[in-house]
């Protein structure tokens, strides 16, 4: 049961980092970074079973994404406004 768990928790992981990468590396305004917030918590409840506190954190943070991600673009952008 362990590392089915354990799987899952991975597969969400690495679904909810697929899911950003249209918005953040190509600049490609996707919807599909919405469905980090049904991957994550799946993620963390499945990793909780699995016990691995590294993946629960990830999955968490992941389920949080769109808000902290913002936040750091927003940062960048105010610094390049007011520098350049």
């Amino acid at each position: 049961m362990k590392k089915g768990a354990w799987s899952i928790s991975i597969l969400c992981f690495s679904l909810s980092i697929i899911l950003w990468i249209p918005n953040v590396f190509l600049s490609i305004s996707s919807g599909a970074w919405i469905f980090t917030f049904i991957a994550g918590p799946p993620g963390a409840a499945s990793a909780l079973i699995a016990k691995s506190k590294w993946l629960i954190i990830g999955n968490l943070l992941m389920s949080i994404s769109f808000f902290w991600l913002m936040a750091i673009f927003q940062v960048i952008e105010g610094i390049g406004y007011y520098f350049f």
